[in-house]
């Protein structure tokens, strides 16, 4: 999706893709249905699917490759150096050309066939979250994972901004629960010197936010209080 908002070219291949992805899927359910297979048939829709797909890994593989530095000084700069964040991402297609992709179907067709849908492609691509080669998700704290979704989302919001030469708006919702003291300050210090476009942030209690953003004097900062579906403006005590 980050990708899409600010390369035309490959949202126009992601787009072809699927439309292609849906039209082999009905041809793989047809032939069940009608107890007959034809090779030539189903060979058609993989040679206009593949040049799309071949496109798509292409963009992916480069966009982690300028995205992880990025992300990796954000998460850096909210915890120390010694937790090591990883994002690696991980595509069926280890041979990311023509030849590569036919072999690839061909080899998973049978699977295809008896499932009645495409379970080899870039549509199953994934991105795998680690610290200190841990997964995020099963292993990391909740401060951990709070952390390393911040870092994803600051790292997303600058990418886009330099890329489509505006500044987007950042939302961030009840991002600060579990976190301590010093990350929360951490985030609002980066919040303020290096997100040049505007921010909203929900909690569920405004005294941990003005406790994150409490000393950003140079920063402007407004606390809107909704109470029963009424909104007001909050002057910090």
């Amino acid at each position: 999706m980050l990708i899409s908002q600010y390369d035309h070219q490959y949202l126009n291949h992601l787009i072809q893709y699927e439309k292609l992805l849906a039209q082999r899927n009905a041809q793989l359910k047809m032939f069940a249905e009608q107890r007959y297979f034809d090779a030539d048939q189903l060979e058609l829709w993989d040679t206009q699917l593949i040049p799309h797909g071949i496109r798509i890994v292409e963009g992916r593989k480069q966009f982690i490759k300028d995205f992880i530095p990025v992300f990796t000084d954000f998460f850096h700069q909210i915890v120390a150096k010694n937790e090591v964040p990883e994002i690696t991402y991980r595509s069926q297609v280890k041979e990311n050309t023509i030849q590569g992709w036919l072999d690839l179907l061909l080899q998973n067709r049978d699977k295809d066939l008896a499932n009645q849908y495409s379970g080899t492609g870039t549509h199953r691509d994934d991105l795998i979250f680690s610290i200190d080669e841990q997964s995020a998700r099963n292993f990391g704290s909740q401060g951990q994972q709070k952390t390393f979704i911040i870092s994803l989302k600051l790292a997303q919001y600058l990418l886009l901004a330099e890329r489509s030469g505006k500044k987007p708006f950042l939302l961030l919702d009840d991002i600060f629960d579990k976190l301590d003291e010093h990350r929360l300050g951490r985030i609002a210090q980066l919040l303020a010197s290096q997100i040049p476009g505007q921010v909203f942030i929900t909690d569920t209690t405004i005294e941990r936010l003005q406790m994150a953003f409490g000393d950003q004097t140079d920063t402007e900062v407004q606390y809107i209080k909704v109470i029963n579906g009424e909104a007001s403006l909050h002057s910090p005590s």
